[in-house]
């Protein structure tokens, strides 16, 4: 490795240090963390792992690699940060420290070349989902609504749209009313959900809102950043800029938690060495970008909307980036409150287990922390769950489809009760 690449590992590794003595080792974290409660393994617990990287120095020279396993048992939800006396926010360091892993062990082919290829621009993931959507019969058989992989894999998964929401609404920008809005509708919004985004339109126009859609949706960067890339990344940053600069607009609204976290937060953190012109317009970008859910409870007037049957029960899970990284927790009660019969489950906070890249690795532990969450959904006895997050969504709909629970976005309920 060049000294230069040295010299700046070293410094990430002393920004992580500065963080993790913070930490008290009281252990509070195993109370809440989802992963630890399945298999009780202290290295699973944020404290072992900060216990771990304490000596990161160290170990990266020892032991890469089996500190590089002990990062990826993460489900990044920040359940430890959100519940730390200390202010320990053990998702953030977790995922600074995998990227400083990386630096050091270097990328996979997979995660340099053949994400980082399809994530990085529109026209790359597009062709690769309909090459998927294509050959689709000669590895699954349909059941339903669910794919069933062929060759001895017992992992249901849901099949892509007919057609994508991007293809079906081409550029929008229309100009109404004193607010325009930009939307990101996000990859699994455009590519499995697209009845998420129409119902987005719907109530926007509904509203009277102005909005600009740029007829390509793209990805934010999270998952190349989970996996340590972060020069794929910074390249995924740009080409958002490329088409969001184009208009003015006062907000930029999201159905996806996650997206709205990488956006708002990490853009920030992972990409501040771009041009002084494009770190304007991300400063600019961040700063707008708005989960649709906190616009509508700030915009919406409820008394207008006609209210579902009082036997509708609804219920509703917190997407973790949504309550735990942005601390957005009353406004999607207060919507489903004026226009559903609400009931609260049990943990609602608790993550669903799906996590992206943890769902791929550790499928089994991701199916045992979300059948808690059904669990509870069930308790509820509501006939419906709304969430604020596609792939929260995607996980409880696999979870739920032997169930009579429908699973809903938040933006569907609003849609459904518009008078």
């Amino acid at each position: 490795m060049k000294k230069s690449k040295l010299i700046l590992l070293a410094k990430e590794i002393k920004k992580i240090e500065e963080e993790l003595v913070k930490c008290m080792q009281c252990g509070l974290c195993q109370a809440v963390c989802p992963l630890f409660k399945e298999t009780r393994l202290e290295s699973d617990v944020a404290r072992g792992k900060i216990f771990l990287l304490k000596q990161l120095g160290e170990n990266l020279l020892t032991q890469p690699e089996l500190v590089q396993k002990y990062l990826d048992r993460c489900l990044l939800c920040g359940s430890c940060g959100f519940n730390c006396p200390s202010g320990v926010l053990g998702d953030k360091i977790f995922l600074r420290a995998r990227t400083i892993l990386k630096e050091f062990l270097g990328l996979s082919f997979i995660e340099k070349r053949v994400l980082a290829t399809l994530l990085r621009a529109p026209k790359n993931l597009d062709f690769a989902c309909l090459l998927l959507k294509k050959s689709t019969p000669l590895w699954s058989s349909q059941e339903q609504d669910f794919l069933i992989p062929k060759m001895g894999l017992k992992r249901p998964i849901l099949p892509l749209a007919k057609e994508f929401w991007q293809h079906k609404v081409g550029k929008i920008d229309e100009t109404r009313g004193q607010l325009k809005v930009a939307l990101y509708p996000g990859c699994l919004v455009d590519k499995v959900f697209p009845e998420v985004g129409f119902n987005m339109l719907k109530v926007l126009r509904y509203l009277g809102v102005g909005i600009f859609y740029p007829g390509v949706s793209l990805c934010c960067g999270l998952p190349l950043l989970t996996c340590g890339n972060v020069d794929g990344f910074k390249k995924v940053v740009l080409e958002n800029l490329k088409y969001y600069q184009q208009v003015s607009f006062d907000y930029l609204l999201t159905p996806c938690a996650s997206c709205t976290y990488t956006l708002s937060s990490l853009w920030k953190i992972y990409a501040p060495d771009l041009s002084l012109e494009d770190r304007e317009v991300l400063t600019e970008i961040s700063s707008k970008t708005l989960d649709i859910g906190v616009f509508l409870h700030q915009h919406l007037d409820k008394k207008d909307f006609k209210k579902d049957r009082e036997e509708n029960l609804y219920t509703y899970h917190d997407p973790c980036h949504l309550r735990k990284s942005l601390k957005v927790y009353v406004e999607p009660r207060s919507i489903l409150k004026s226009l559903t019969n609400f009931v609260e489950m049990e943990a609602s906070e608790e993550c669903c287990g799906f996590a992206g890249s943890f769902n791929l690795k550790y499928y089994e532990l991701s199916q045992k922390i979300g059948l808690k969450k059904v669990q509870n959904i069930l308790n509820t006895k509501a006939k419906a769950v709304a969430t604020s997050c596609p792939a929260c969504m995607y996980q409880l709909k696999l979870l739920l489809k032997d169930k009579p629970v429908e699973v809903v976005h938040l933006v569907d309920v609003v849609a459904q009760n518009i008078g």
